[in-house]
């Protein structure tokens, strides 16, 4: 089946990820439980920071492939589309209708740290049961119309889809 192929290199280009996020995050230390943002903030840049270093040469598409990108706008087109599409858009706009302001902080890039300040939109449930499940470290998240995965623990883009809904 074309589909499981594609979802499975998908699968298998995270995977890619997590290793080298693994070997980083054996030699970072430890997040201790704390009180202290700066100190949890400091420990999440310095992660960012190796991993960042480790995929230097990382760019856009290298997990978000053309077959990937061309399955998952497939696999999106019910979600935002039909009796519920206009609501799913909604949702996913909305905390960035908010905070209108300070809401475009990009360029989005991959391989960068998530901007601060900038609203971390929660992903409509009906889009999550669509797409492939993530591990426990990443999420997917929308900003307007452009799909990522980030890396909470660390807090970069891991990739990014330009117009993965219309």
């Amino acid at each position: 089946n074309g589909d499981a192929a594609v979802i499975a290199d998908f699968q298998a280009r995270l995977k890619t990820y997590l290793d080298v996020k693994k070997s980083i995050d054996k030699k970072t230390p430890d997040q201790k439980e704390t009180k202290e943002p700066a100190r949890i903030k400091a420990t999440q840049k310095l992660l960012a920071s190796n991993i960042i270093t480790a995929r230097a040469g990382t760019r856009q598409g290298d997990i978000f492939t053309l077959p990937v990108r061309t399955k998952f706008r497939q696999l999106l087109i019910p979600a935002v589309k039909g009796t519920t599409g206009k609501e799913t858009k909604q949702e996913i706009n909305e905390e960035f209708e908010e905070h209108e302001d300070e809401n475009r902080k990009g360029p989005w890039k991959v391989n960068a740290e998530y901007p601060d300040g900038t609203p971390l939109a929660t992903t409509p449930a009906n889009v999550l049961q669509t797409l492939p499940k993530l591990p426990e470290c990443l999420e997917y998240r929308f900003i307007e119309k452009t799909l990522l995965i980030r890396d909470a623990d660390a807090n970069i883009i891991v990739d990014l889809m330009p117009n993965a809904i219309r």
